[in-house]
């Protein structure tokens, strides 16, 4: 059993300190209450074998309800006390943005754990109503597959906390309990993913990593990514960090892509590592590891597409002829793995590409004397500049002074070149 606190120094006269009775560290009676508009809450949430979830504790109570000054529970999960351990419980974001004068609690470990809250003793400081109130998070280590259940408690492992929520003064407020879930399970052996897509602009390349996730050494792979021809066009497939590096930094000995399958939309990639080798330790494999990036997918959108036209990107079996599978060789064998796509979305204005003959300030298709006449007029008199590209002769980004005396030198005086 571990014990934390958190409090400030208590004020000299403490109004509400006859209160803590009313077991917000502990107390033996446990509390039911008839659900009304408060509603304390655990999240559900899903994790992996040998890693950690994050479970929030929350409060909803809606606008025209009581502010809230305090409360205590308990946590269990008894039951599921081999798929779970608590580890740490920290104030939630609400909570802690109130520094409360008061909060301690037990983690009773193989059960659950407690808390006890007061906000402030003299009542300068509330929860005020509003939805998901964060007040608390518990750090759980995730031990074997399976799905654990939370529930709000009054004895956690021989531990008595009562449920209740309180107003300012401590007059207890009823609520509603709701349970909440941790979904234990598994990393797949060899996961194939593609990066987030977001959002595309016309105009614009978008780019799009496919990573693997592998728990065994990958000899070779093959595999499709489809979208939707209407929306968006596949532009090149290149191979990424994961693939560059094999075979001491000369790349994959086969690789092969189609962006333009002769059966459906998408492209195909099919790779080898090592064909050939003079000894068996001379074969190289994708290694075991996680966020492996092996190509990367360029796409733009078509010009007849509208911003908010969306399309999935997926994995499939088949593109292409002979169709190409979404495969792993591992060991000589063949593997499935699993997928993960993503979506894209093409939204924003165009991007405009605008040519211009940098030295031609005066727009008669010539870089000469007239040009540096024409920009010290721009500078110094009435006239009109165009192009300002065409007047920035140093390319230094902004068109000045400096320009018309780089355009006389680069003409009279044998120096630098104009910038194209």
């Amino acid at each position: 059993m571990r014990t934390f606190l958190c409090a400030r120094p208590l004020p000299g006269t403490l109004r509400l300190l006859g209160t803590l009775v009313f077991a917000l560290v502990a107390g033996s009676t446990s509390s039911t209450w008839a659900q009304e508009d408060y509603v304390l809450d655990l999240s559900e949430e899903v994790g992996v074998v040998s890693e950690q979830a994050e479970v929030q504790a929350i409060l909803d109570f809606p606008d025209g309800t009581l502010d809230v000054g305090g409360w205590s529970f308990g946590v269990c999960h008894d039951d599921s006390s081999s798929i779970i351990e608590i580890v740490e419980v920290v104030n939630g974001a609400d909570l802690a943005s109130l520094n409360p004068d008061f909060a301690t609690g037990q983690i009773i470990e193989g059960s659950g754990w407690t808390i006890g809250v007061i906000i402030s003793f003299v009542g300068l400081n509330v929860l005020t109503p509003g939805a998901d109130r964060e007040l608390h998070v518990a750090t759980y280590d995730l031990l074997e597959e399976g799905t654990a259940t939370l529930e709000f408690c009054s004895n956690v492992g021989g531990t008595s906390v009562q449920v209740v929520v309180s107003e300012p003064d401590a007059s207890p407020i009823p609520a509603d309990l709701e349970t909440g879930s941790i979904e234990v399970g598994t990393l797949p052996p060899f996961q194939l993913n593609l990066s987030e897509g977001g959002t595309i602009a016309q105009g614009e390349i978008g780019e799009i990593d496919v990573t693997l996730d592998n728990t065994e050494p990958v000899q070779a792979f093959s595999f499709g990514v489809a979208h939707d021809g209407e929306v968006l066009s596949l532009l090149d497939i290149v191979t990424a960090t994961a693939l560059d590096d094999r075979n001491n930094g000369d790349g994959p000995d086969f690789f092969e892509v189609d962006t333009d399958p002769v059966v459906g939309v998408g492209g195909t990639v099919t790779c080898i590592v090592t064909l050939t080798a003079n000894t068996l330790a001379d074969f190289d494999t994708i290694p075991i590891g996680t966020d492996q990036t092996l190509v990367t997918l360029e796409y733009e959108p078509n010009p007849s597409t509208e911003n908010g036209s969306s399309t999935e990107l997926a994995f499939v079996d088949g593109l292409g002829e002979p169709p190409v599978p979404v495969v792993m060789t591992v060991n000589n064998d063949s593997e499935t793995p699993v997928t993960m796509g993503t979506t894209v979305t093409v939204d924003g204005e165009p991007t405009v590409n605008v040519i211009f003959f940098r030295g031609d300030a005066d727009g008669d298709s010539d870089a000469d004397l007239l040009d540096a006449v024409f920009i010290l007029g721009w500078l110094f008199g009435d006239n009109v500049l165009e192009c300002e590209g065409a007047a920035d002769l140093d390319d230094n980004g902004v068109a000045g002074l400096p320009d018309p005396l780089y355009l006389l030198e680069a003409i009279f005086l044998a120096g630098e070149p104009v910038p194209e």
